[in-house]
């Protein structure tokens, strides 16, 4: 009869059993056999900057979307409900997107709006405002190609956004 494994103090005791150490083939699939070439690695870089591009693009339309949302809830107040769950929803992939492709200020300022927006059910003229200065910001963030946190002017945006959103929540 065989004893069953234990592990004390971080030690295997007891018991029958074998350790097996698959191989890593991920790098020899990945570069065809062989080192990563430079080549490989440029090619890597354009792929990545092409769907960077398709973010970039896919952001600035549904930052046009969000506008003509705010528009439609200017011209009818009784549309805000379902109206904040569009730009939530709409925020949300932004955020989700911003930093996979470097743009964790964008993400920052869609969280933002995310939050805001999140348990709003109707707005005033001064919710509608700061719903715009969102999107323009984010607007702004892309068009200026302001990857990371933005440094200094982005975070001063990122600042300028919260105390606003505090200042209207209160």
């Amino acid at each position: 009869m065989e004893s069953e494994a234990v592990i004390e103090s971080g030690e295997v005791k007891g018991g029958n059993f074998e350790i097996i150490h698959p191989p890593n083939t991920l790098a020899s699939r990945v570069s065809g056999g062989g080192q990563i070439s430079a080549e490989m690695l440029r090619a890597a870089e354009e792929i990545v900057e092409a769907h960077t591009t398709m973010f970039t693009n896919q952001s600035k339309a549904e930052l046009d979307h969000l506008s003509d949302i705010v528009d439609g809830m200017v011209k009818n107040p009784g549309s805000h409900a379902k109206s904040m769950g569009d730009i939530f929803k709409i925020s949300h992939n932004i955020k989700g997107q911003g930093g996979t492709f470097g743009y964790d200020l964008v993400t920052d300022i869609a969280a933002s709006l995310c939050s805001y927006s999140e348990n709003l059910d109707s707005c005033d003229g001064n919710a509608l405002s700061l719903i715009r200065a969102h999107i323009d910001a984010i607007r702004a963030v892309i068009a200026g190609k302001m990857v990371g946190d933005g440094g200094e002017i982005g975070q001063a945006i990122s600042k300028s956004l919260g105390l606003a959103v505090t200042k209207l929540s209160d």
